[in-house]
């Protein structure tokens, strides 16, 4: 990590301790020399914790004597190399014939999560030049296949994605309830989806500005989206409510014979969103560049919910009324289908 590009501050939570002994047992020579490890590691015990051979007993207390390499010869891995290990046929076998002695830095303190050991690698990131996400990936990439590295994540990319989870269900909470409220006030169950499929449009917006301006896509973004659906739904409103207004006005006739009241109703809406759109937006953009003041939060929001407004509006002008348009030739092809349907029965 600390060659990328990026990543600065590299650091861990090792504790570094006294240097270590690591013995790796040559099972082929002790088999060769009648020895087991068990033999090895009783004679490492004796050599550096120490075993009693006779204790003296006194009027008040009892001394026992310890046998065990001085200090000098405990740290002395050349000595190591050459203490005598005893077989079962008498023989003197040294000890750097039945390991191999790697010497490495000791641990200090070992953490533990969970009952597993673990380390901590932690570091600071240029998210201008690389994002909490690419770094994962990297990781992911070098030892995510390994079994027997387990890595788990933490900091700002993954509070981040969580963050974005708890928004999608705040976002199906949200659409739902505008669902509900739409069919209510139309008394369809059909027409809130000519309203909601302008959303995801405003969506688009949102993303563009957030690359346009070099922002990350953060939580403020994410709830920016969340604050258009509410906005997008009004102006969608507004123009369905006028179609079918002038739709109701036809007295006699196939309502969907003729598309002047639908050119009608999204002609006469559309100075008043204009007007809503604009308004909104210009109240927005001084927050949003910092005019009077800047807050970074605030400003990435701000910059997220004007051009998701504005594209969205503009998607609104066209897409609101040719989905209702679609939904005419649907609704007449289904008519034709349950009409002919029963003479092809005949």
């Amino acid at each position: 990590l600390s060659e990328q590009a990026g990543v600065l501050e590299v650091d861990d939570d090792r504790v570094i301790g006294k240097d270590e002994w690591n013995l790796k047992i040559n099972h082929d020579m002790l088999s060769r020399t009648g020895l087991s490890v068990e033999d090895v590691v009783q004679t490492l015990r004796i050599a550096f914790d120490g075993m009693v051979v006779t204790d003296l007993v006194t009027l008040d207390r009892t001394l026992d004597f310890r046998l065990r390499l001085n200090e000098r010869a405990r740290a002395d891995r050349d000595f190591l190399k050459l203490m005598p290990i005893l077989n079962r046929n008498g023989q003197m076998i040294n000890l750097d014939e039945l390991v191999y002695i790697q010497p490495q830095p000791g641990t200090g303190q070992i953490h533990h999560y969970n009952g597993k050991r673990t380390t901590t690698v932690f570091g600071t990131l240029d998210v201008d030049v690389i994002s909490g996400e690419d770094v994962i990936r990297k990781v992911d990439a070098q030892f995510g296949s390994s079994r027997d590295v387990y890595l788990s994540y933490a900091g700002e990319p993954v509070e981040t994605q969580e963050i974005f989870a708890d928004l999608l269900i705040a976002a199906v909470i949200a659409l739902l309830g505008i669902y509900l409220i739409i069919a209510l006030i139309f008394n369809s169950f059909r027409m809130p989806f000519v309203v909601i499929l302008a959303i995801p449009f405003g969506f688009i917006g949102v993303i563009w500005s957030v690359f346009l301006h070099g922002y990350p896509m953060s939580m403020f973004a994410g709830m920016a989206m969340i604050g258009l659906m509410g906005v997008i739904v009004n102006d969608s409103i507004v123009m369905v409510y006028r179609i079918l207004t002038d739709r109701a006005e036809i007295e006699s006739g196939d309502p969907y014979a003729s598309w002047d009241y639908i050119i009608d109703g999204a002609v006469s809406r559309l100075r008043p969103i204009l007007l809503t759109t604009l308004t909104t937006v210009l109240g927005l953009l001084p927050t949003a560049y910092g005019i009077g003041g800047y807050d970074p939060f605030l400003s990435q929001m701000c910059v997220a919910l004007s051009y998701g407004l504005m594209f969205g509006t503009l998607i609104i002008l066209y897409l609101v009324p040719s989905i209702y348009v679609i939904g005419g030739d649907i609704h007449r092809v289904m008519l034709k289908v349950r009409s002919i349907r029963p003479s092809g029965n005949a």
